[in-house]
């Protein structure tokens, strides 16, 4: 057995950032690739296990599925979720919508009809503030007119707040949980451009200014809740590279504290997530690998999740904040989507089959923040939710059920 360590992730109240995407499924239930061990209670991907001993086996190994169910926008791309008490908001390819929790009301439309909302967040210390990151319209090349929106009126109204921001798509938008008036975007430029990707605004979104420094392709952002000096970001400088990015002064230096090569295969994604209390234990996706450190970066530990491929990428992690060593992520693996857990802080990982037996193309996930104890995701068709088991370290059967082979 081999593991490989590397020397050298979102969130805010309302927003608490998993960064969330799924595309698509997992195909190791049906042709197990490496770093797979068979478990009684599922499929564990265990951090010795880099050489792939599911190769040996005679069949796949059995896992354990959610009893997902759908709560509306069916037929709609989800592309960000989001959640404020017990109102749940999704960005998807037609605007902004929001769902009462509580109520059996269905999903209503806030705004940005027509619009792709890419990303969410929140405002919790002022009353109706939120703000939406906006993405192509239609086609590839389509350019937003407004790079960010924002609403003092929890919705009735929208105006632009994209002043100093370049005409171009927001991957990400995340604010200080201590201070929300200050705000970072990701701008998807390209993986060779020379623009700065990452900007910087610090009254409220009415003026944004570049970041210095930084060149090339990040995806995503990420705010240390309990040290919010310390950030987090991820991408590729380049077509050849992906990297993992650190920031202990509020985001105005930056330096490199994982680089990786061709070994990280497939797209860079969202998936950052850093922990609640610790802000140097994080867990990054890239491609089909996990990464991981306990350390502030100094070390990183390496984990394939799926099956290597361009197409194939883990692209959402969340942490349970009232259990942190809980940790979920979604990849997706040609046609099958699939949500890893972890329950012991990624030291080993179980497979659980997506919405509709894996076949919902996954593009965001949400733990309940009020306890915890519900997984939203976001899917090409509408939204599911799962219960999870009263017990964090045992299987519930009452929420659990067999998925594949017997």
């Amino acid at each position: 057995m081999n593991s490989l360590w590397l020397g050298t992730k979102r969130s805010a109240p309302w927003g608490l950032a998993v960064a969330a995407l799924i595309i698509g499924g997992w195909s190791l239930i049906l042709h197990a690739g490496p770093s797979v061990g068979a478990a009684s209670n599922g499929i564990v991907m265990s951090n010795e296990n880099l050489t792939g001993v599911a190769g040996d086996q005679e069949r796949p190994p059995k896992t354990r599925a959610l009893e997902w169910m759908p709560i509306g926008l069916e037929g709609t791309w989800i592309i960000s979720l989001d959640q404020a008490g017990s109102v749940l908001f999704a960005g998807t390819e037609d605007g902004i919508f929001h769902k009462d929790l509580t109520s059996d009301a269905d999903w209503t439309r806030l705004g940005l009809a027509g619009i792709r909302v890419s990303d969410i967040y929140i405002d919790l210390m002022t009353s109706g503030t939120m703000y939406c990151a906006i993405d192509i319209l239609d086609f590839p090349g389509d350019l937003p007119t407004v790079s960010v929106y924002k609403t003092t009126d929890g919705g009735t109204t929208w105006n632009p707040a994209d002043n100093g921001l370049p005409t171009e798509r927001i991957n990400t938008i995340e604010g200080r949980p201590d201070n929300p008036r200050v705000l970072y975007a990701t701008v998807a430029v390209d993986a060779s451009s020379t623009s700065t990707p990452l900007f910087r605004s610090e009254d409220g979104g009415a003026s944004w200014t570049a970041i210095p420094g930084l060149t090339g392709k990040l995806t995503t952002v990420a705010i240390s809740q309990s040290d919010p000096t310390v950030l987090y970001a991820n991408g590729n400088p380049d077509r050849e590279r992906f990297s993992i990015l650190k920031s202990e002064d509020s985001g105005q230096t930056w330096g490199t504290i994982l680089e990786g090569g061709h070994d990280w295969e497939g797209p860079i994604s969202r998936a950052l997530a850093i922990h609640p209390t610790d802000p140097d234990v994080v867990y990054v996706g890239a491609g089909a690998n996990m990464y991981d450190t306990r350390d502030g970066g100094s070390t990183f530990h390496k984990q394939r999740l799926i099956y290597a491929s361009v197409h194939n990428s883990l692209n959402a992690i969340c942490i349970d904040s009232n259990h942190p060593d809980m940790v979920y992520a979604a990849g997706h693996d040609d046609s099958l989507s699939i949500i890893f857990q972890s329950r012991n802080a990624g030291n080993t990982w179980m497979g659980i089959p997506g919405p509709d037996d894996g076949r919902a193309i996954v593009s965001s996930m949400l733990l309940d923040r009020n306890d915890g104890g519900t997984l939203f995701v976001g899917t090409g068709n509408g939204v599911f939710k799962a219960e999870l088991p009263e017990s964090h370290n045992s299987v519930d059967s009452r929420v659990w059920t067999s998925f594949g082979n017997d």
